[in-house]
């Protein structure tokens, strides 16, 4: 049977779907180069023309999904259909169950020593894209007078980087649901931004 040929684009966002479902289910320790070409009936020669290792595609992966997280946190900030109130519990939903990752083995794995280092870079590239979007909504709530902030950019690079603090700390205290909570933050941020969090949520 003849294999219908893809573009080369094509071909690698085929095996990078393959490896995220099989990393997803089984974990990086537990996923082969082998398993990842069966699931898509191609040759290991194909792998490796794209990537180097399994470290690579994983690697890969893991940017994908940091891409797609910024990309929902943002769309979620601009959107102005929302509420504010509406946009923190969308974005703590958001945090809680970070795309499919969550749920998976994969979450357990990524805390791990040898990924240490890729972890922290992406959560910093995270929060890098996402601190001008909120800086335009803080910018707006203070033009329309329903926060007081001097300087938008900094005030969201220090909530950003709050919250980061938060994820990434020893007791990785925000994947308990019980202690980030949408009025746990708007509480947080009533006094950030210098107003009363009745004001937040009615805004």
């Amino acid at each position: 049977m003849t294999r219908i040929s893809k573009n080369p684009e094509e071909r690698k966002e085929e095996i990078l779907d393959a490896a995220m479902e099989l990393f997803l289910t089984r974990g990086y320790e537990k996923t082969s180069v082998s398993d990842i070409v069966r699931r898509i009936n191609v040759a290991q020669g194909l792998f490796y023309y794209y990537f180097k290792s399994k470290e690579e595609v994983f690697r890969a992966v893991m940017e994908r999904l940091a891409r797609q997280f910024s990309e929902r946190i943002i769309a979620i900030i601009r959107d102005d259909s929302l509420t504010f109130r509406s946009r923190i519990e969308k974005v703590v939903d958001t945090m809680h169950h970070v795309l499919p990752v969550s749920e998976s083995i994969l979450m357990d794995e990524i805390h791990q020593e040898e990924f240490r280092a890729i972890h922290y870079r992406l959560a910093f590239q995270i929060a890098g894209e996402v601190i001008g979007p909120i800086a335009e909504l803080l910018a707006t709530l203070r033009e329309r007078g329903l926060a007081r902030v001097k300087d938008p950019k900094l005030t969201a690079s220090f909530l950003v980087f709050g919250v980061f603090g938060l994820v990434h700390g020893e007791d990785d205290l925000v994947h308990d649901k019980k202690n980030l909570t949408t009025d746990t933050l708007l509480d947080m941020l009533s006094g950030l931004l210098g107003v009363s969090p009745e004001v937040l949520k009615n805004i």
